[in-house]
């Protein structure tokens, strides 16, 4: 027998019924209404040929369950999507986040080891610019039409003061490099837990408390068996710009932790033109060979652009503290692919220090997981 169609079940799905047969099991014509003079080309299940839906009294051959299976998928997919995007980072997604950035950006040896005839303001210059390069690929994948809007939905203050850590920072270390030892300025710099726990409490309102503290003090002390040279004298001057960059890197990241809300890759983008400008006017910084573009386009994106966004996004749900701890493990990465790549052997000194810096690292993630599911 013959099933009948109530209108409603038109009107549902926004179209209206022309006339329905009684034996068929199917309308034999339906109008939509949506798009007035307009079709578009389907298949039916089966056999069956392919319909024009929309077009005055074209046939429909296509099942009702099918219809109303697209029809309710239309209805419930933007609805789902909508969901996936408003579900909040959770702690561990972070924690990868920032361990797979300090991993990306741990590379920056290996990528400098290849660019010998390259100074340190030749090698910030062009390598930060190809990370705003690879910035603004992300944000104008991400947003698309409204990229502009991402830079100017930033609250001004925060965009300034993120570019200009950033910049400052990186113009810094540049230079410290220069007036210090590469000891003595991976030493100091490592001190950036210790003023990310000073600011956090009054930029981000997260309480440090004792805990964090121990583990603080515990990976400082891994950072001092790594570098038991200790310092040279003379440099003193290098050694406060180190300290001055250690300062820059966690205000960078209380101010990320501080509007997580927002995206703040377009604050970073504007810092890497920054450092680009001022490096540029030292040591030639502008001149290089079309083989060390190619590098440095290489170092720029993947060494740097890519951490820097995941670093960014690990900030929404990972305490600042916790943050700066984890990327403590550069100072065990960078020395690690040295000797992969090269036998460069780490002392036993190194080494336990490497493993002081991993305990701290773990008791910090724990504590902060711990601490996450007391606070539900």
């Amino acid at each position: 027998m013959g099933r009948n169609y109530r209108s409603r079940d038109y009107k549902e799905a926004g179209g209206s019924p022309s006339s329905v047969s009684t034996d068929s099991g199917r309308p034999k014509a339906f109008r939509h209404e949506g798009v007035p003079g307009g079709g578009k080309r389907a298949l039916s299940a089966g056999n069956e040929r392919p319909l024009e839906i929309g077009m005055e009294g074209s046939p429909v051959a296509a099942p009702t369950a099918f219809r109303l299976l697209c029809f309710a998928s239309t209805r419930a997919l933007p609805h789902h999507l909508s969901r996936l995007r408003s579900r909040p980072q959770t702690y561990l997604v972070g924690i990868l986040l920032v361990i797979l950035a300090t991993i990306g950006s741990s590379f920056s040896g290996m990528f400098v080891r290849v660019l010998p005839e390259l100074n340190g303001w030749q090698i910030n210059c062009w390598r930060s610019f190809w990370m705003s390069a690879s910035l603004l690929i992300y944000l104008t994948f991400r947003h698309g039409r409204a990229t502009g809007e991402a830079f100017r939905n930033i609250h001004r203050p925060a965009l300034l003061a993120v570019a200009l850590f950033f910049a400052v920072g990186s113009a810094a270390y540049v230079t410290s490099l220069s007036l210090a030892s590469v000891t003595d300025v991976a030493a100091l710099v490592a001190l950036s837990p210790v003023f990310t726990a000073l600011l956090s409490r009054p930029v981000t309102g997260e309480r440090v408390n004792a805990a964090t503290w121990i583990t603080t003090l515990i990976a400082l002390a891994g950072v001092a068996l790594v570098m038991n040279e200790g310092f040279t004298d003379g440099h003193w001057v290098g050694n406060l710009l180190a300290l001055f960059v250690a300062f820059t890197f966690a205000g960078q990241t209380v101010l990320l932790r501080r509007f997580r809300e927002l995206d703040m890759v377009p604050a970073i983008c504007i810092g890497g033109v920054l450092v680009f400008m001022i490096a540029g006017l030292f040591s030639g910084g502008f001149n290089i060979s079309a083989e060390s573009m190619l590098i440095l386009a290489l170092m720029g994106s993947l060494q740097l652009g890519i951490p820097l966004i995941l670093f960014v996004r690990s900030a929404a749900s990972v305490p600042a503290v916790t943050l700066s701890l984890i990327v403590l493990l550069d100072i065990i990465l960078n020395p690690l692919w040295a000797w992969i790549g090269s036998g460069e052997v780490p002392t036993l000194e190194a080494s336990a220090g490497a493993g002081v810096i991993v305990v701290a690292v773990v008791i910090s993630i724990m504590g902060g997981k711990w601490m996450a599911r007391r606070a539900i």
